[in-house]
């Protein structure tokens, strides 16, 4: 069955725009960050490593050496098999992204929607 996917890969359906509520966003992120200093306290005498997916993206290697070498293990090769759903840029996704790029401007998260 692999091989077919390879000659075969699934075709890409026309997508319509999505419409994203900024505010809903703002609530969901500062939610997620509520959730994640409520962990860290609780595993605070404990070593914790942190990472961003914008860091494993890119380059995923640094970030598999990282883990590999937090949890202790010889450091082997990984390979990402992975890709990406939507290879669109968000603009091209997201019907109100200047609105959705504006409310987040000045914000620590303002970076990921430039």
């Amino acid at each position: 069955m692999r091989a077919l996917r390879r000659v075969w890969p699934r075709p890409r359906l026309p997508q319509e725009k999505v419409t994203i509520n900024p505010e809903e966003v703002r609530h969901a992120v500062f939610e997620s960050d509520l959730t994640a200093q409520h962990w860290e306290g609780i595993f605070e005498d404990h070593d914790i490593l942190k990472l961003n997916y914008e860091d494993l993206v890119p380059d995923p290697k640094p970030e598999f050496d990282r883990i590999q070498s937090f949890v202790g293990v010889t450091l082997a090769e990984l390979e990402v098999k992975t890709a990406r759903q939507n290879p669109e840029p968000l603009e091209e996704l997201v019907a109100n992204y200047s609105e959705l790029r504006g409310a987040f401007k000045g914000t620590e998260y303002g970076a990921m929607l430039d």
